[in-house]
């Protein structure tokens, strides 16, 4: 049986996929690990959604769309860092709260409608203080 493996962030894990073609992992960390995986574990399908220079809110619009339809096995999850630089250089605001805010929220929208889906991030037990 396929595992549905679902990359959401922004340009980290966007890097340069083609989003012309549903199935480009990009040239970035997710390429690599499907190509660690793709011998040894065949049935693990990798999707990319991420998009360069999105923030958490960004990724919030998009949620249901991109997340919640796709109806992934498990979740990697990796926005934030344009939260920050896009405050420096476009002085657009940052707040911490807000951040917070949006990770629960798209966290507490995938327990509510996938709840079999597994959430895995780089950010290690945050997750499960923000919970």
């Amino acid at each position: 049986m396929n595992q549905r493996w679902l990359f959401q962030g922004d340009s980290i894990t966007d890097s340069d996929r083609n989003r012309l073609l549903s199935d480009d992992v990009g040239q970035g960390y997710v390429k690599w690990l499907a190509e660690s995986l793709k011998c040894d574990y065949p049935n693990i399908i990798l999707i990319n959604r991420g998009i360069s220079g999105h923030r958490t809110h960004d990724l919030v619009l998009r949620w249901h769309q991109d997340t919640i339809a796709i109806n992934p096995d498990r979740l990697f999850l990796l926005i934030g860092i344009n939260n920050i630089w896009h405050q420096y250089l476009l002085n657009k605001p940052a707040y911490l709260y807000e951040y917070n805010h949006h990770l629960r929220w798209m966290l507490n929208e995938t327990k509510r409608f996938l709840p079999h889906t597994k959430t895995t991030s780089i950010y290690g037990r945050f997750f499960d203080a923000i919970l």
